[in-house]
């Protein structure tokens, strides 16, 4: 395993542009991975075969 270590430092002013690029960044990520969950989810329901997982033939 590895150990990450993280320095800040502090700023007089925020970078706002960047804080919010990381904020927009994170919701993005989110909808797509609720979206890819939500396709797998009716991937499952519409194929019942796939329920117990690959095939391991």
């Amino acid at each position: 395993m590895r150990n990450y270590r993280i320095v800040a430092e502090p700023r007089t002013v925020p970078d706002l542009h960047k804080l919010a690029q990381l904020f927009i960044g994170m919701a993005i990520a989110r909808g797509d991975a609720e979206q890819k969950a939500r396709h797998d989810l009716g991937s499952l329901k519409s194929d019942p075969s796939r329920l117990d997982g690959p095939d391991k033939s």
